[in-house]
């Protein structure tokens, strides 16, 4: 295999370990907290992990390389879809590209969330009764579906012989995006463009609020501290797909439409689509007090003692009494 085959297939296996654990201890700390502050949204963070899990392992699966050149920008699959042949390739791409689009709505109900309960919004709070919930999941998952299926559709799904070479596979599938744009990549692109803005929008005017009421409130300072840790993390968060995906994304196109060529360079945008989902745990994990010091307890000192010597490791030197007779007792 080629230095840049290698260096795609290990980032991608890497991240899926470095995805998975972190936001499965996550979601474990959110379920199990004993914080009121974190225990009110608990399940729509934890849904929150799940996404970002489902969009690790899909990744992984895809195996993704980009080449971008004048004429077009090229994504290679070279994962388990492109092996199953047929319409998987084209089902893992749309899967990839329903789940980053539910997940930027999903930043946008978080902080909508939050924003609604924190500062007592009657009108927002009727989005997340039940019969709100299903109304907005039902147009969340048919926007992002609709998308999924148009971005597949937009692209060219072929086999190009001459980039078996740059990744040493025979069984590679090309989604082939021209610099041409279609009707319909415009509507894809004016879409996308419409929900990234008015999410940070919504991101930023609901994370001032919040803070705003939050020191303006008759509270204990340790829920201040709570409330201000996690507005840091969802902060945080809500950035990352912004400058993990859509800004290489859109640097990516508009390369193509310039003298510059990557080439297989540009797989680097592939490398940050794989990162994105794993910095979402670490940053919970580090900046929300309550879990840093969940796992700084099972990290100390006393706890690694108690594992290694629990089961009888260094418990202590066994003391070998002498036995009541000696050599010349028998003689």
């Amino acid at each position: 295999m080629t230095a840049i085959s290698v260096i795609l297939t290990v980032n991608t296996h890497l991240t899926s370990v470095l995805c998975i654990v972190p936001n499965s201890l996550v979601i474990y700390f959110i379920l199990t907290t004993s914080h009121t502050e974190i225990y009110a949204f608990r399940w729509i963070l934890a849904v929150q992990s799940v996404l970002e899990v489902l969009t690790c392992v899909n990744l992984s699966l895809l195996d993704l390389g980009v080449l971008q050149y004048t004429k077009a920008v090229y994504f290679v699959e070279k994962g388990i879809w492109s092996l199953l042949r047929g319409s998987s390739p084209l089902i893992g791409w749309m899967l990839m590209t329903f789940l980053f689009v539910n997940n930027n709505f999903f930043v946008l109900f978080l902080f909508t969330f939050r924003y609604a309960y924190i500062c007592n919004n009657y009108f927002l709070k009727r989005l997340f009764t039940i019969p709100g919930a299903f109304l907005v999941i039902g147009v969340v998952v048919m926007i992002s579906v609709a998308t999924g299926v148009a971005s597949a559709f937009n692209a060219t799904v072929d086999h190009y012989p001459e980039f078996d070479d740059i990744f040493e596979q025979n069984d590679l599938t090309v989604m082939t995006f021209n610099k041409h744009p279609t009707g319909v990549g415009i509507a894809i692109a004016m879409v996308l463009g419409g929900i990234i803005v008015g999410t940070y929008c919504v991101v930023f005017f609901t994370s001032t609020r919040i803070v705003r009421i939050t020191k303006a409130a008759a509270v204990s300072e340790k829920t201040r501290r709570i409330q201000r840790q996690l507005t840091t993390v969802m902060l945080l968060q809500a950035l990352l797909p912004f400058f993990f995906v859509t800004l290489p994304l859109a640097l990516l196109f508009i390369f193509a439409v310039t003298p510059i060529n990557l080439g297989e360079y540009a797989s680097i945008v592939s490398v940050l689509f794989n990162w994105e989902p794993c910095a979402h745990p670490f940053i919970a994990l580090y900046f929300v007090q309550p879990f840093r010091k969940r796992i700084s307890r099972f990290l100390s000192v006393a706890t690694l003692r108690h594992l290694v010597c629990g089961n009888g490791f260094g418990s202590g030197v066994t003391t070998v009494k002498p036995a009541p007779w000696t050599l010349s007792s028998i003689s």
